[in-house]
Order: structure tokens, then C-alpha cells, then sequence
């Protein structure tokens, strides 16, 4: 008899998986400055303030979570939780000024969910030391908003990355994704070891997953001094992905358009893309 209590008392405080996955959608906010971690992060003025607070948001399908823009946040946003194709949950900004920027992690946003719409933000790094032997490069492997393995169906859009070692980059195993309509500025950051000699980096775009779609993006300035190869640097590159879709983007100043860099790299469409240098 005391067992059964026991077990009734028990089932009556956890809650039903009916009750887990009919949460209601919320949207939660980040304030650099005006943002406590101990607040509800339901509304502007109960903000919360930290990346780690952000990466652990209970987030279901059709949330938001939102920065607050002008404000400034260093380390890496980790994104764990999963929308729907109906119901996409949308990591973006709130208020005015400048893009809410996301700095000087090793990733600035590491994406590991599904049906995510990523917009309005900015994602940057300082450089872990400068090459002195050849043209003050920086140097270091920091990217800005990386797709991880079996990530899929997400949206990258009107975003800002720049100073990076790659700016978008899209790992094996993260397919059908979509980058539109972003910016990327100036990720001339390498990763150099001229003993083997080997040289890499300074990417806009880096595509190693497959059915993507990469279009209507500015790309500039991807290009660094490199002690092996004189230069290097591309806008788009494509290292192993098969059957993306890379169209009407518009890329000046870059070292390369785009380098096929791997023997599986495949049945990849390029269209409508305008290229010029200085």
C-alpha cells in the first residue's frame, strides 16, 4: 500500500510527455548591460544578460530568442534545441541601432539544431597573434556562425560576419540549409604552418555539406598574405559538399571566387554570380 502511495505521489509530479510537447511557444530576450541572468528573460525589461543563459534557453517550436542590438557579448552562443518545418525557431534582434554582435569565441554561434532561422546579428574575432613575416596577417581559426554535423534545414539570413577565419561555415553532415542575403567583410584570418607547408582560412563561405542553397550574399576583402602560396582566400569554397546551389551572389576583392577542394566536391551549381577585384 505504501508503495503504491509512493508511486502515485511520484507520477503526479512529472509532468506527462503530452504536457512536454505542447509547451507554448516563447520568446525570450538578452541585454548586455541591462539583463540579469536571475530575470524571466520574457520581455525587455526582465532580460537576461549572459551567452550561457542564451544557450540554455528552454526554446520549442515557433520561440524566439532575441538581442538586444548595440549591445556586445564575447564567447560562443551554442544552439541545441530544434523547430519544425511549420514552426522554425528564430535566434534574432530586438530594439535599434547596430547589429547585436557575438565575438572572440572559437565559434561565435555553433548551431547543432534543426529548422533554426538565424538573423540580424553580427559575428566576429579578435586574431590569436599576427604574422609578422608576412604582411601583419592575423592568424588563428575562429569562425563565425558554423553549421555542425546533422544540423539541417536551417536559415542563415541578414547577417554580418567579418574578421574571421571563415565566416559561414557549413560542416559535412549539414545539408539543405539556406544563406541568403548576409554580408561577410574582410575574413582574412589564416591558419599557416609552413612546414608541412599548408596554408588555409580566409573564407567567406565555407560549403562541406550537401543540397544547400547559397545565394544573394556580398562577399569581400577574403584574402591574406600567406608564406606558401603568396596568397590565398576564397569567397565560396567548396570542400566536399555535393549538390549546392551557389547563385546571384556578388563578391569583389577576394583572392578566389571559389576553390573545389576536395575529391567528393560534386554536382554543384553555380549561376549568376558576379565576381571583380580591385
Amino acid at each position: 500500500m505504501l508503495a503504491a502511495t509512493l508511486s502515485l505521489a511520484l507520477a503526479a509530479q512529472i509532468p506527462s510527455t503530452s504536457a512536454v510537447l505542447s509547451a507554448s511557444p516563447a520568446t525570450y530576450y538578452l541585454d548586455c548591460s541591462g539583463g540579469s541572468d536571475g530575470n524571466s528573460g520574457l520581455g525587455p525589461t526582465t532580460a537576461w544578460r549572459s551567452l550561457t543563459k542564451a544557450s540554455g534557453a528552454p526554446l520549442v517550436p515557433g520561440g524566439k530568442l532575441l538581442f538586444k542590438r548595440g549591445c556586445t557579448w564575447n564567447g560562443t552562443l551554442f544552439l541545441w534545441k530544434s523547430g519544425t518545418s511549420s514552426a522554425p525557431i528564430t535566434i534574432g534582434a530586438y530594439g535599434t541601432g547596430d547589429l547585436p554582435r557575438i565575438q572572440n569565441g572559437i565559434d561565435q554561434i555553433a548551431v547543432h539544431g534543426s529548422y533554426l532561422i538565424i538573423e540580424y546579428l553580427q559575428v566576429r574575432s579578435d586574431p590569436d597573434s599576427i604574422d609578422t613575416q608576412c604582411a601583419n596577417s592575423p592568424m588563428g581559426v575562429r569562425r563565425g556562425i558554423r553549421l555542425y554535423s546533422g544540423s539541417n534545414h536551417n536559415i542563415v539570413r541578414y547577417t554580418l560576419a567579418k574578421d574571421l577565419f571563415g565566416g559561414i561555415w557549413i560542416a559535412t553532415g549539414s545539408d539543405h540549409n539556406s544563406i541568403v542575403n548576409n554580408v561577410l567583410q574582410n575574413n582574412n584570418m589564416k591558419k599557416e604552418d609552413p612546414t608541412i607547408p599548408d596554408t588555409s582560412g580566409a573564407t567567406g563561405i565555407a560549403v562541406q555539406g550537401d543540397d544547400n542553397d547559397i545565394g544573394y550574399n556580398q562577399i569581400t576583402g577574403s584574402n591574406v598574405c600567406s608564406r606558401v602560396y603568396g596568397h590565398d582566400g576564397g569567397a565560396i569554397d567548396v570542400y566536399g559538399g555535393q549538390r549546392n546551389r551557389i547563385h546571384h551572389n556578388i563578391a569583389r576583392d577576394n583572392h578566389n571566387f571559389s576553390e573545389l577542394g576536395n575529391p567528393r566536391s560534386s554536382d554543384n551549381t553555380y549561376a549568376y554570380n558576379l565576381i571583380t577585384a580591385s
